[in-house]
C-alpha cells in the first residue's frame, strides 16, 4: 500500500519544487514590476509642498485676496477642528501666526523658515513672536 506521500508526491517527493520555483519566480517578478514603495507618494507630496513654499517665501507680502483669506480661515479651522480631536489647542504663537497670515503680512512658508533660523538660534520657541515685525 502507498504512504499519502508517495501518492502525492511520486516516490522521490520533489516533483512539486520545480512547479513552486516558477511560481515564485512568477510572484517576485511581479511584486518588482508593481510594488511601490510605502511613503514614496507622500515624499512626492512633500517635495511639492516643499517647492511650493520656497516660491511663496519668495514673494514679496502684498496682502491677500479676500477669497484667499476665507478659504485660508477655512483651512485653519478645520486643522484647528482636527487637532481638538486629538486633545491638542492650538496656542498663542499658532494664534498670532495664523493671524498674520491672514492679514497678508507673513506667509506660513515665511513663519516656519524664521521659526526655524529663531530656534536654532535660541534652542527655544520662547520669544519668537515678540521679535517679529510682523506679529
Amino acid at each position: 500500500m502507498k504512504t499519502i506521500a508517495e501518492t502525492f508526491f511520486g516516490e522521490d517527493g520533489l516533483w512539486w519544487t520545480i512547479p513552486l520555483i516558477v511560481f515564485c519566480a512568477i510572484v517576485l517578478w511581479w511584486v518588482v514590476l508593481h510594488y511601490e514603495p510605502r511613503g514614496r507618494s507622500q515624499r512626492i507630496t512633500d517635495l511639492l509642498m516643499e517647492n511650493e513654499m520656497n516660491q511663496q517665501v519668495n514673494q514679496p507680502t502684498t496682502g491677500l485676496a479676500p477669497d484667499d483669506a476665507a478659504r485660508i480661515k477655512d483651512s485653519i479651522e478645520q486643522i484647528d477642528a482636527i487637532w481638538a480631536l486629538e486633545g491638542f489647542q492650538p496656542d498663542r504663537v499658532v494664534r498670532t501666526i495664523d493671524a498674520a497670515v491672514l492679514a497678508g503680512r507673513v506667509t506660513f512658508g515665511q513663519a516656519a523658515n524664521e521659526m526655524d533660523e529663531y530656534v536654532e538660534k535660541h534652542k527655544t520657541t520662547d520669544g519668537f513672536i515678540e521679535t517679529r515685525s510682523w506679529a
